[in-house]
């Protein structure tokens, strides 16, 4: 999204951040992606496999 003015991002004191997401999303065969957007912000995208249910 676009942000808020005048914040900054939150610590991320365990060590988790978006090496941690991405390290969850492969371990259950997806991916993602990362990074600034061009008009302003941050985007974060996870695509998960999912099976169908009937």
């Amino acid at each position: 999204g676009p942000g808020r003015a005048g914040t900054a991002p939150a610590d991320d004191e365990d060590g988790h951040g978006l090496a941690g997401m991405r390290e969850r999303v492969a371990a259950l065969g997806g991916r993602l992606s990362a990074g600034p957007r061009a008009g302003g912000g941050f985007r974060v995208y996870a695509g998960l496999p999912v099976e169908p249910t009937t």
